[in-house]
């Protein structure tokens, strides 16, 4: 009888958990970072992560997830001149895009420019945002309102309210806040009947190791999270208003840029050669 009780138990408990199991599970399936052709001849002096000599663009983009670049510089084998740069596979820690006039782009006719965020609008016209290395993209709305209409300002820009669920996360998204804001909406919050804590990609917090509770808290079983500038997650009403911290998604659809262009060339004129020599003595300068 006792035996049977513990097996009751147990099948009872596999079965309540399945669904948040099999939720969590997909987590570790999200699809790799998209990287779209979003400057042709041009080379980012962006911070790099790391570089490699490889075969093609498919080995490029490879070694950019491998090191979860948000961008990358690549120079076909076929562009290589006698003045080379001896790795060809750039994986940058950040996009440069978000300043059209950025000076870390320059004109460079054996690279072209990738970009996990070559499709956002919102991302690719200047808004004030910030790049936390390999993590991605985020802008502060320092504009107060309540956690639904943060959500819609988010969707505007092209994003989601930010997800906080890790400790690289919670502590980069406090240095965002300036100035006289010291707590700000995240994305995190538990407001169905369910009363389960979710970021805003629908995934659970227990689906995570994580927590950046304050003391004392969850204090509430349902509520919105709000992120402090002392690194801390506090439960606020879902009515407050406060600033909120959004996370632009990366979009790599393709820009139309000119089929015609043929960044390889070196049949031109001497200043273009001189040019390509000097981007190739800057590239070896840095590395």
């Amino acid at each position: 009888m006792v035996l049977w009780m513990v097996l009751v138990l147990v099948v009872a408990s596999r079965v309540s958990w399945t669904p948040a199991n099999a939720q969590c599970s997909q987590i570790s399936f999200r699809k790799d970072p998209v990287y779209a052709l979003t400057k042709r001849c041009t080379r980012s002096t962006a911070t790099p992560i790391s570089r490699r000599n490889l075969e093609d663009l498919k080995s490029c983009k490879e070694f950019a997830v491998s090191k979860k670049a948000l961008a990358f510089n690549f120079r076909p084998k076929k562009y290589a001149s006698n003045i080379t740069i001896s790795d060809n596979c750039i994986a940058l820690e950040c996009p440069m895009e978000l300043h059209p006039q950025s000076t870390s782009f320059v004109k460079d006719s054996r690279f072209e420019y990738y970009s996990a965020y070559g499709g956002n609008v919102a991302y690719g016209h200047g808004i004030k945002a910030s790049c936390l290395p390999t993590l991605g993209v985020f802008r502060l709305a320092d504009t107060p309102s309540n956690y639904s209409t943060a959500r819609e300002k988010c969707a505007a820009w092209g994003g989601k309210l930010a997800h906080v669920v890790s400790a690289v996360r919670t502590d980069l998204l406090a240095t965002l806040m300036t100035g006289n804001i010291s707590t700000a909406f995240v994305g995190l919050s538990s407001q169905g009947k369910e009363r389960l804590w979710k970021n805003e990609f629908d995934e659970l917090l227990d689906c995570f190791d994580f927590r950046g509770w304050a003391q004392r808290e969850p204090h509430s079983k349902r509520g919105c999270v709000a992120l402090g500038k002392d690194r801390a997650w506090r439960v606020v009403s879902c009515y407050a208003s406060l600033p909120s911290l959004c996370e632009i998604l990366p979009s790599a659809s393709p820009q139309k840029l000119s089929p015609s262009i043929a960044c390889g060339s070196l049949s031109g004129t001497g200043s273009m050669r001189k040019q390509v020599g000097q981007s190739a003595r800057n590239d070896t300068a840095h590395k």
